[in-house]
């Protein structure tokens, strides 16, 4: 990692947004004491459940790609605390605790807390001046268990899932996983990652919330590019 201007950090927190409930990052954590910067671009899918879910999504299933910002530290003891925020005044606070670190293998827990990370879109059925405040920004709890495998000192291969609960009007379990690289530099850490956001509803309970004119939660996928650098 390199020294960066706190200019640029500060820019680029102008920039930021957040999607998904669990946040991408490696699992190997920060030593005591060490800050780390990070930006990234998000661009997602939802992908509906069946033709009611197309016909309710706007946008041919499409939301916006966002730019996002996180800040993370080492705290010691085998602990990393983040913070992420947006400018759909999106954020995610986020703890990582170290379960075990080697040569080959890392593996890490964290307990993610987010406002405004489900990549919704607002349903033709509901109320536009509703929608916005009760859908765009649910809460969200996930604990990501985080595996990272390191063939080399430059390269870990990142694997994540999380049970996730997403609450709106009422709370919805999730399921989310995925896979990225963590390739480091001199400068940079550069971490491509795609994860799935999918609802934990079975076809009965479905049939039921399309009866009572609910809205539903579709499927998520969500493709990204992480930069990561020091103070």
């Amino acid at each position: 990692m390199c020294r960066q201007p706190a200019t640029v950090a500060a820019i680029l927190l102008c920039l930021a947004g957040c999607c998904h409930p669990a946040a991408f990052r490696p699992a190997r954590i920060l030593p005591e004491g060490e800050v780390e910067h990070a930006i990234g671009l998000q661009y997602g899918l939802l992908l509906p459940y069946d033709s009611y879910e197309r016909a309710t999504y706007s946008g041919k299933g499409r939301y916006n790609a966002l730019p996002a910002y996180a800040l993370r530290a080492g705290l010691g003891d085998g602990f990393q605390l983040g913070f992420q925020v947006g400018l759909n005044l999106s954020t995610r606070f986020e703890l990582t605790y170290q379960l075990l670190r080697s040569r080959l293998v890392d593996l890490a827990l964290g307990a993610d807390f987010g406002i405004g990370t489900y990549p919704l879109k607002q349903g033709e059925q509901l109320a536009a001046a509703v929608a916005p405040l009760l859908f765009a920004c649910p809460c969200t709890l996930a604990a990501p268990l985080i595996l990272g495998l390191n063939p080399s000192n430059d390269l870990s291969i990142v694997l994540h899932a999380a049970p996730v609960l997403v609450s709106s009007f009422a709370p919805v379990e999730h399921l989310q996983f995925g896979a990225g690289l963590e390739l480091r530099t001199a400068k940079l850490s550069w971490r491509p990652h795609v994860s799935v956001l999918a609802p934990l509803v079975l076809r009965r309970q479905r049939e039921r919330s399309i009866a009572e004119g609910e809205l539903l939660f579709p499927t998520g996928l969500l493709i990204g590019l992480d930069l990561a650098f020091g103070p």
